[in-house]
């Protein structure tokens, strides 16, 4: 990070944030690679999120509850949401995300959802989730999907809406550059609290190398390094680093057969 501030004592009102990579689609049926969840996360709703602790809080859900043998689980929705051109957001629209995903096995949100059977609505704020099999961790996959406006998404068709994605989320789409960057604005109707920062671009920048000198030029205020980059940003005055333990989980899995 640079400073986060500008000049005095006044706060920014934008950032430029760098992404490791470019993504692949902005359509959260068909992509869910964790670079375009760094987006999503700003413009679209998920059930629930993963706070830094680890721990899970409501987004669009305000509470989920299991049966007795973990097979199945309810969600409560938030009501009056709309997305950012005023469809309500309701049980009908997670149902359409989550089985249009099922039903495609080749997309790259399909192994998040590997438990799950089936999905209903059982009424407006209420969904209905039937797993395969016993599946304590199962709200956690739910922070992974995102949630569009259905009716929009079908009038729109999928390609049309990966070029002008429509979410509910706290920040909407200003301009798409594919490649160069990810431009968002601030979502004046956003249901939840109004965030602090007004614009926010994102750019794709693969090399860690160059992350870290957009940084210490200021052609960045936000980036993730390599280790090999630590010292020398901690070293500069205008910059700053920090460090997380991750929520993912980084396995060697041997093939014994």
């Amino acid at each position: 990070f640079d400073s986060p501030t500008g000049s005095g004592d006044t706060a920014r009102t934008s950032l430029t944030a760098a992404l490791p990579t470019d993504p692949s689609s902005m359509d959260p049926i068909r992509s869910g690679a964790l670079v375009v969840l760094s987006v999503f996360f700003h413009t679209h709703d998920q059930l629930v999120k993963i706070a830094a602790d680890g721990t899970l809080e409501p987004k669009l859900a305000t509470e989920w509850t299991a049966n007795d043998d973990l097979t199945q689980w309810e969600f409560t929705l938030t009501p009056g949401v709309t997305a950012s051109n005023g469809e309500a957001i309701d049980a009908d629209d997670v149902v359409f995300t989550y089985e249009t995903i099922l039903g495609d096995p080749s997309g790259e949100n399909y192994a998040y959802l590997s438990s799950l059977d089936s999905v209903e609505a059982v009424d407006a704020t209420t969904v209905r989730f039937t797993l395969k099999q016993p599946f304590s961790a199962f709200p956690r996959n739910t922070s992974l999907i995102s949630i569009v406006p259905a009716d929009t998404y079908q009038d729109m068709g999928a390609d049309a809406y990966a070029r002008e994605p429509i979410g509910s989320g706290p920040y909407v789409f200003d301009s798409i550059t594919t490649g160069v960057s990810y431009d968002l604005k601030r979502n004046d109707d956003y249901w939840g609290p109004a965030p602090a920062i007004e614009e926010i671009s994102l750019q794709p920048v693969s090399s860690t190398e160059s992350r870290a000198n957009g940084v210490l030029s200021g052609s960045l205020d936000v980036a993730q390094i390599g280790p090999t980059q630590v010292a020398s940003v901690q070293a500069a005055p205008s910059a700053q680093t920090f460090s997380a333990a991750s929520n993912g989980v980084v396995f060697l899995g041997v093939n014994s057969t």
